[in-house]
């Protein structure tokens, strides 16, 4: 089987906000679905018997966990070092923030929702834009490694000046911009834009984002072929583009709430195994790691998605993108 470098640990799935694009959405956001402290300590160890030391925590929102600084402690217990994917509100407390750098935190990445505190509650129910602000300013103080990421749709192109003026207020180091995924909810797949309506308002964002010198990158989660080839060129002449995830390469884990195995955290509802019936420990996890079963799924997720990407050049950065695209549709039918 494959190295593993990184583990996602699923803290919870209950959230302050209501994303409209959230794959949490599945869920309900219930607070039932809650990792307990004796798990998270048996995930761990699982963890550090792959050799792998470096956690990133994941919800719902993390931060919300009543655990969620214990938890951090426990990790660094085991020299692990834990990162953080956050909405960023519950880091507007200087002293939540202050207590999670001392536990061990050694990196946020702070999901930017909306340009404008009124898009905020327009499409996450909450106006928390100046929280996420003093949040940014908090972690910042604090010199912990922070990257900002925002899921690009079509819905923002209309407020692209709003978002760079916000971005460049920030003064940030890193901003990476996603496309936005489908999402599976009671085993049906979701989709709230239409791939290539997303990628023909790249162009104008990019020229305003370099414009205003801000330090993006494209986290291109849609195969490299939809996008026009100039592009294409431009982003990869300058660095600008990253492709693939690790369950295209394989080289992470995730864990669901419950212990389970997931391939992808977009897939809970369907894990690879699950804890307490597959594995209980180290020595069993790395069974199923070894099964057939495992092995035979990421052959097929590793497999050309289209008969064109087998003569693509660009293949092996690309990858074809994200694979629940092409549960949604068949994304090379209009190729450029």
């Amino acid at each position: 089987m494959y190295l593993k470098r990184v583990s996602w640990i699923t803290l919870n799935r209950a959230c302050n906000l209501r994303c409209k694009w959230c794959y949490a959405q599945s869920s309900g956001f219930s607070k039932k679905q809650e990792m307990d402290s004796p798990l998270y300590e048996k995930i761990i160890g699982i963890i550090k018997g792959l050799d792998i030391r470096k956690v990133i925590l994941i919800g719902g929102e993390p931060t919300i966990h009543p655990l969620f600084l214990d938890m951090i402690a426990k990790a660094k217990k085991h020299e692990i070092g834990s990162s953080v994917i956050t909405n960023g509100i519950k880091f507007s407390d200087k002293k939540f923030l202050e207590q999670a750098h001392l536990n061990g935190l050694n990196g946020v990445t702070l999901s930017l929702k909306a340009p404008t505190d009124k898009l905020y509650k327009e499409w996450t129910g909450k106006s928390v834009l100046a929280s996420v602000k003093r949040a940014i300013e908090n972690i910042k103080e604090f010199n912990l490694p922070l990257s900002v990421s925002l899921v690009l749709s079509s819905n923002l192109y209309p407020y692209v000046d709003e978002l760079i003026c916000l971005l460049k207020d920030m003064q940030l180091k890193r901003v990476y911009i996603d496309s936005e995924r489908p999402f599976i909810v009671n085993g049906k797949v979701f989709s709230l834009q239409n791939p290539q309506d997303i990628i023909l308002g790249y162009s104008e964002l990019i020229d305003k984002l370099e414009k205003s010198e801000i330090p993006y990158v494209f986290k291109a989660s849609l195969p490299f072929c939809l996008f026009p080839k100039t592009l294409l060129a431009h982003l990869k002449a300058q660095k600008r583009l990253e492709a693939g995830c690790q369950m295209l390469s394989a080289s992470g884990v995730v864990f669901d709430t419950n212990g389970d195995f997931l391939a992808c955290n977009q897939l809970c509802e369907n894990p690879l195994a699950q804890f307490g019936k597959d594995f209980c420990d180290y020595k069993t996890f790395n069974e199923v790691l070894m099964s057939e079963k495992v092995e035979s799924f990421y052959k097929l997720v590793q497999s050309y998605p289209n008969e064109k990407c087998m003569k693509c050049a660009d293949w092996s950065e690309c990858g074809g993108g994200c694979r629940i695209n092409w549960l949604y549709q068949d994304l090379l039918k209009e190729r450029r």
